[in-house]
């Protein structure tokens, strides 16, 4: 939004525009909290970030009497789950702490004190499924924070096979380039492969598949190849395969007894799609990603890839050092 845009409220005072998107962002909350809780803290952050970058004047205009924009108080964590609990309806109790849990950020709480307030819901399989999001989640940052072992052991937790192997391949990321943990790298890859392999034919375990490729490249090049091939049979068993950059997160929706109807438990899984790995591939072996290209039967996932092999070869070419230009003949060499 331009810092020029204004709007006149309905007292004819004129405020900055990002005034509406700040009261929108309000309007929003009980929905969001209701219905998408696991997008709560990053509305709750919008909207802060919005209130301080008004200024002092305005600030104070919005808190005058009848010119209110409500932001009601921030209940912690404790709160939330202590007034869940006071609720005798269990199915409503569940649904609360369930909330309270999604939107609790995952460093702000430790591990253990989540863990608690999973167990203290009733229904069974919302409990499972938290757990698999939690687990998920607490992992995803363990590898950030480049504390792998922890990864690993979190990773063990998580029931799904598919995001268990997006977090293998995102841990032999952080281990492959230290020479003393490549042997290691190697035995999560292999994981990671084996995980994806069982989880059917997705996008998510294509993802993984071609980007376990990609690392083996830098540490053993014919395992590299093998599991290439094996990428591309998991793509060519997908229906209209979509790799778009929006198609990243997988959603988990779990039923709840509670008002809601159900939860949808969002996974971020990013990987390499058959363009990136065929282009990283080509920079190894071109010949050998040229003629795994060809084996690809969706046509635009080939034709893809086919694109950004040829725009690796013209790179290649234009690095190319220029031979010296050729003398031309003088007087002497003219017959």
């Amino acid at each position: 939004m331009d810092q020029g845009d204004t709007y006149r409220d309905p007292n004819g005072t004129l405020l900055p525009g990002t005034v509406r998107l700040l009261q929108g962002l309000i309007s929003l909350e009980p929905q969001v909290r209701e219905s998408l809780p696991d997008l709560l803290p990053a509305l709750t952050q919008a909207r802060e970030n919005i209130l301080v970058s008004l200024s002092v004047e305005t600030q104070n205009l919005l808190v005058q009497p009848g010119r209110e924009v409500s932001i009601t108080q921030e209940e912690t964590f404790d709160e939330e789950l202590e007034s869940a609990q006071k609720i005798p309806d269990v199915n409503r109790r569940d649904e609360l702490i369930a909330i309270a849990i999604l939107s609790a950020a995952s460093d702000a709480q430790s591990l253990a004190a989540v863990l608690q307030a999973v167990d203290k819901i009733s229904d069974s399989n919302l409990r499972i499924r938290l757990l698999e999001w939690i687990y998920f989640r607490r992992a995803a940052a363990a590898v950030k924070d480049k504390q792998f072992e922890e990864a690993e052991r979190l990773a063990s937790r998580v029931e799904g096979e598919e995001q268990r192997a997006h977090l293998h391949i995102e841990i032999a990321k952080g281990l492959i380039n230290r020479t003393e943990l490549q042997t290691h790298a190697r035995e999560v890859l292999d994981e990671a492969v084996t995980e994806a392999k069982r989880s059917g034919a997705t996008v998510f375990a294509a993802r993984t598949l071609l980007t376990a490729s990609n690392l083996y490249a830098k540490i053993a090049p014919s395992r590299a190849i093998s599991i290439l091939t094996d990428a591309i049979n998991c793509v060519n068993r997908i229906e209209a395969p979509d790799f778009s950059s929006d198609n990243q997160t997988q959603v988990k929706m779990v039923e709840s007894k509670g008002r809601s109807g159900s939860f949808p438990l969002r996974f971020y899984m990013p990987g390499l799609d058959p363009e990136g790995a065929f282009r990283e591939m080509a920079k190894v072996d071109f010949d050998t990603a040229l003629s795994q290209s060809s084996a690809i039967t969706d046509k635009l996932q080939r034709a893809m890839s086919t694109l950004a092999l040829a725009d690796t070869c013209l790179q290649q070419t234009q690095q190319q050092p220029k031979g010296k230009p050729k003398k031309s003949p003088t007087a002497s060499t003219v017959p």
